[in-house]
């Protein structure tokens, strides 16, 4: 697009310009916050409990008066949304956009940084991609061989944290909340026998 000129970069608001890399990583800091904010708020409203019920079981969110198609669509809408901001945030930076932009590779480590991270967690892909990036450039002095680490890595998480890492620390805190819960509903238990 624009060929040898490149497009322009972030547009400036106001007295705040984003020439800098130093700016336009703050600029889309900000857009990551409040996108996570609203995720967060979406979650925990009622539409985010549709969308809950309608993945569990379509079938009966249906029988319950949820009309499936309607929300599905406004998903649809939402997360293209949300993933054209994504391109145009990264079509300001790197000033280029081009049908390599898409190529599988990257479409690859999407996938990765939301398996690793924790499909269907709020924060999963965020942790995700935290965890590959600061791997990858670590390992990046090891050129070509840094895939003997990182790739039986990524397996080994795949194997022990099927559900990603903070999918994983959910279920455990689940868990331990569960087992705290009944512990003390035993206790109590035996309260009530020693005072019979």
């Amino acid at each position: 697009m624009r060929g040898l000129i490149g497009i322009e970069g972030f547009a400036p608001i106001g007295m705040l310009t984003f020439n800098s890399s130093t700016s336009s990583y703050y600029l889309v800091l900000v857009f990551l916050v409040l996108t996570v904010l609203f995720m967060k708020f979406l979650t925990e409203s009622i539409v985010g409990r549709t969308y809950v019920a309608i993945r569990n079981s379509e079938e009966l969110a249906q029988t319950i008066g949820i009309n499936t198609m309607k929300q599905k669509l406004i998903s649809f809408v939402l997360s293209t949304f949300l993933a054209g901001l994504a391109g145009a945030l990264y079509a300001s930076f790197t000033r280029f956009i081009g049908p390599d932009i898409s190529y599988t590779m990257m479409m690859f480590d999407m996938l990765t940084f939301a398996l690793v991270g924790g499909l269907g967690t709020l924060f999963g892909p965020v942790v995700g991609t935290l965890l590959i990036v600061i791997l990858t450039q670590s390992l990046q002095f090891m050129e070509d061989y840094r895939m003997l680490i990182f790739g039986p890595l990524l397996v080994m998480i795949v194997i022990f944290y099927p559900r990603g890492l903070v999918g994983g620390y959910l279920v455990w805190k689940a868990k331990r909340a569960y087992k705290k819960r009944q512990h003390e509903f035993e206790e109590k238990g035996s309260t009530y026998e020693g005072g019979d």
